[in-house]
């Protein structure tokens, strides 16, 4: 086992594993935002990232697999809360199970035009997914095209992926002028809102009434920001993201993502204490009018 930093203040080590090959594990736990592995440490070729090879990190965000390795092996990023996003190699193989064991949430990304060689288990991630964030969705990307989210079928070429019902989401250049006129035609003819309703219920001594109630209604501003094409360049419907609400809403009616959400909070204050209950719901329709 030896150690190299590649010019970074993250530590690596490694175990040798076939000839001329080995696998790369974090050397220490304190590290950077980013760990980016090197292809090559000590004259060996990095060809695997270790069991539990990341384990704790807790400072990592962002994670980029080398070009050459061929698997990642179990609990690889367990205990890793605050990473959101890892880049895989088009040369990888295989993924063991629970290489993000403790983690709530994930974004997988790929270079753009390329894809790993072997075929995605979903049951290998989180069972919560994470919608892309949403960089270069509806800003000017130059040359007239501005950038918006696609949403294209699970086996195709991808740079950004969604696990969830085997579709996968990205932005994608299209002229502005397209992008405006779809843009114009939803609001035309739909409106998003978000409903939240609000009970509260009695924990101890007296003073709220457990049938206490409110209701909002908030219209929320469609831009071209929040538009989702297909790839053949039809505005399928919007996309919506702000805190445990994240989902498309298509035109169709059906819902891709987390488009309702209920939680439950416990208030303590003098004399009472008390449950509020809040339960949200978003609901893409068309205009009455």
């Amino acid at each position: 086992m030896s150690e190299q930093t590649n010019g970074s203040k993250n530590i690596f080590t490694y175990r040798p594993t076939a000839e001329g090959c080995c696998d790369i594990l974090m050397g220490s736990t304190d590290t950077e935002e980013t760990i980016k592995f090197p292809t090559e440490i000590d004259g060996l070729r990095v060809t695997g990232i270790g069991y539990q090879a990341c384990k704790d990190c807790k400072n990592v965000k962002v994670v980029f697999v080398p070009e050459g390795a061929t698997r990642i092996k179990s609990f690889a990023f367990s205990g890793c809360t605050r990473l959101v996003r890892i880049n895989l190699p088009t040369t990888l193989e295989k993924v063991d199970a629970d290489i993000l064991y403790d983690n709530d949430a994930f974004l997988v990304t790929c270079s753009k035009g390329k894809r790993p060689s072997f075929q995605i288990d979903e049951s290998r991630f989180p069972p919560k997914s994470v919608f892309i964030t949403g960089v270069g969705a509806g800003k000017d990307w130059g040359n007239g095209t501005v950038g918006i989210y696609t949403v294209s079928p699970f086996d195709e070429t991808y740079c950004e992926i969604l696990y969830q019902k085997k579709h996968f989401l990205r932005v994608a250049p299209y002229t502005a002028t397209q992008a405006e006129a779809a843009l114009a035609a939803v609001k035309q003819s739909y409106e998003l809102t978000l409903k939240t309703v609000r009970t509260y219920d009695v924990y101890s001594s007296d003073g709220v009434d457990g049938n206490d109630r409110d209701e909002s209604v908030e219209n929320i501003d469609l831009g071209l920001e929040n538009l989702v094409f297909s790839e053949d360049g039809t505005c399928l419907g919007v996309f919506y993201k702000n805190k445990s609400l994240d989902g498309i809403l298509f035109l169709d009616g059906t819902t891709l993502g987390n488009v309702d959400c209920a939680n439950r909070e416990l208030c303590y204050g003098h004399p009472l204490d008390y449950y509020i209950n809040t339960y949200q719901k978003l609901t893409l329709k068309k205009r009455e009018d």
